[in-house]
């Protein structure tokens, strides 16, 4: 699996090349790369700061944002990069995904303007059922993304992200600690039922 080295004097786009991601993404629509972990762990804990228990609030969904916890149960802080009381890491993370959206743009030739994103609590037994992030009516999000932060994780802890053609299963991705996985907004999938707590930062590249 392909090494991104993130840090403050470095941006995730200046340190992988497209054929270790942008590549994968066009040929099948999806793709996985490993972070570094030092970086990885400055994001988990400012997640935990943000997902606190007074942080985070229960996730909508994306049309409505109306809360249905037949088909999603999480939790989910959004980063607003205009807030008066934005991290220095939630600014890094923004600085470094807002140089993808470049990179995205060129090498897709798609209008990919900006990036939304938000952290992500799945607690025991939460789930997030089979969905696509962009529809006919609402097709703004091009590409989605995750970034895990899940220490020690085991399959048998669940969560897993599982994407879908149809009835064939295109993925099945487990949360572990600095896992990113990227894929096209159109591609139905699903997080399944989580056994301990779960964490993540998840967005979209998109157009405006």
């Amino acid at each position: 699996m392909s090494s991104i080295q993130i840090g403050y004097t470095s941006s995730v786009i200046e340190t992988i090349r497209d054929q270790e991601l942008l590549q994968p993404v066009l040929d099948k629509g999806w793709a996985t790369v490993q972070l570094d972990p030092h970086f990885t762990e400055k994001l988990l804990q400012t997640a935990l700061l943000r997902l606190s228990e007074n942080g985070g609030r229960p996730a909508g969904l994306s049309m409505s944002q109306s809360v249905n916890s037949s088909v999603r149960t999480d939790s989910i802080y959004w980063i607003d990069e205009t807030a008066k009381d934005l991290l220095e890491n939630e600014k890094l993370i923004l600085n470094q995904l807002n140089t993808v959206v470049q990179r995205l743009k060129a090498f897709f030739l798609m209008p990919v303007d900006h990036v939304e994103c938000h952290w992500a609590h799945y607690k025991n037994s939460q789930f997030y059922k089979r969905h696509k992030d962009t529809t006919s009516v609402n097709n703004r999000r091009l590409f989605s993304f995750v970034i895990y932060l899940n220490k020690n994780w085991k399959d048998e802890d669940g969560g897993q992200n599982v994407g879908y053609d149809q009835a064939q299963e295109l993925w099945r991705i487990s949360p572990e600690f600095g896992r990113l996985l990227l894929f096209k907004s159109d591609i139905e999938h699903e997080v399944l039922p989580t056994n301990k707590d779960r964490f993540s930062l998840t967005g979209w590249f998109r157009s405006i």
